[in-house]
C-alpha cells in the first residue's frame, strides 16, 4: 500500500509572519503474509507514519539577537519539524481444536523520530530586573524506541462458555530527549534512558462469557472481566509512579426477543487506585508560577451498580 498525504497547518498571522505550512509525505505500508494451513496465518508488516509540525509563535516577538540566542541554545526556529514513526511487526494467528481455540501473538518495534519536545531558552532582556528571561519553545529533536509483545487467546470451552485473556508488554526508552520542565524539577534536562510516561509497561485482561437458552425465544447470559493495569510514570523525569491496579466488572441478564435486560456492577472490589497521574502546574500557593509543579491525579470511579434495558426495533 502507498499513501501520498498533504497536511496544511494554519494558525493565522502573528506580527508580519504567517504561521502556515504544508507538509507532504509518502507513507508506505508493506504486508507479507503466509498461510501454511487454513488454521495458521503468519505475517510481517512495515508501516511509516507522521505527525505534522508546529510553530513557535512566541519567537516572533523577539529581537533578532534574542531569537539568535534561543536558536543557539535549543535549535528552535519559528517552524517546528514534523515527527516520523517507523513501525515493524511480526505476528501469528492460529486456530486449534476445530477453531474452538484462537491464539494471536505479535512482536513489534517502533522508532519515533524528530519527537517534539518542550524546552526553555534563556535570553537577554534588559527590560527585566534580572536582565534575562526564559522563553518556552518546542523543538523536534527527540528520539524514542518502543518495543513490545501482545498476546491474545480465546477458548470456546463449551457451546455456552467462552473464556479469553490478553497480555501486553510495552517497553519504551528515550534514546534522545531534552525536557525543559524536567530541568526545573530535577536540574537535568537530558532524560535519555528514561521510560515514556502515562502508559503501563504491563497490562492484561481475563474474561468469561456464559450464555444459554432460557425458554422459548429467550436467552440468559453472564460475563465477568478482570482488568490489570500496570504502574505508570507520571512524567518524563520518572520520579513518581501511579501504582498498578486490578479492577473487576460483572454483568448478567436475559434477552427476551427484542428486549434486553442487564444488571451490572463495575469496579466490583471498589479498587481506589488512581486512574492516571500527570505533572501539572501547582496552583495551591495562591499564585500562577509555572515553575512550581505537582502531580495531578484522576480518582477512580467507585463501585457502581446499575440496571440497563434496551429494545431492538
Amino acid at each position: 500500500e502507498a499513501r501520498y498525504q498533504t497536511d496544511k497547518s494554519d494558525q493565522g498571522t502573528v506580527g508580519n509572519t504567517a504561521l502556515k505550512k504544508t507538509y507532504t509525505n509518502f507513507l508506505p505500508r508493506v504486508i507479507l503474509q503466509w498461510q501454511p494451513t487454513s488454521e495458521t496465518n503468519l505475517y510481517v508488516t512495515y508501516a511509516k507514519g507522521n505527525k505534522p509540525g508546529d510553530f513557535n509563535s512566541n519567537l516572533i516577538a523577539l529581537t533578532p539577537s534574542q531569537a539568535a540566542e534561543a536558536q543557539a541554545q535549543t535549535g528552535a526556529t519559528t517552524f517546528v519539524g514534523e515527527e516520523e514513526l517507523d513501525n515493524y511487526e511480526i505476528g501469528l494467528k492460529k486456530s486449534l481444536f476445530d477453531k474452538r481455540l484462537q491464539l494471536n501473538a505479535a512482536v513489534y518495534y517502533m522508532e519515533w523520530l524528530n519527537q517534539q519536545t518542550r524546552t526553555t531558552a534563556v535570553i537577554t532582556d534588559l527590560t527585566n530586573p534580572a536582565g534575562i528571561r526564559t522563553v518556552p519553545v518546542t523543538i523536534a529533536a527527540g528520539k524514542t524506541a518502543l518495543h513490545g509483545l501482545e498476546l491474545e487467546g480465546r477458548w470456546r470451552v463449551t457451546p455456552e462458555l467462552t473464556v479469553g485473556s490478553t497480555f501486553n508488554w510495552a517497553a519504551s526508552e528515550y534514546k534522545e530527549f531534552l525536557c525543559g520542565f524536567c530541568q526545573r524539577a530535577t536540574g537535568i534536562s537530558d532524560v535519555s534512558g528514561n521510560e515514556t510516561p502515562r502508559f503501563p509497561k504491563y497490562s492484561g485482561t481475563v474474561s468469561a462469557d456464559y450464555a444459554a437458552p432460557f425458554g422459548t425465544s429467550k436467552d440468559w447470559f453472564v460475563r465477568g472481566d478482570l482488568i490489570y493495569t500496570g504502574s505508570t510514570w507520571d512524567e518524563a523525569f520518572n520520579l513518581a509512579r501511579n501504582p498498578a491496579s486490578w479492577r473487576a466488572n460483572l454483568r448478567g441478564g436475559v434477552v427476551l426477543d427484542q428486549v434486553r435486560i442487564e444488571a451490572f456492577v463495575t469496579n466490583l472490589f471498589d479498587d481506589d487506585t488512581y486512574l492516571s497521574a500527570a505533572r501539572f502546574t501547582d496552583f495551591t500557593l495562591g499564585n500562577f508560577n509555572l515553575n512550581n509543579f505537582v502531580t495531578n491525579v484522576v480518582p477512580a470511579d467507585p463501585r457502581k451498580f446499575g440496571l440497563r434495558i434496551s429494545v431492538n426495533f
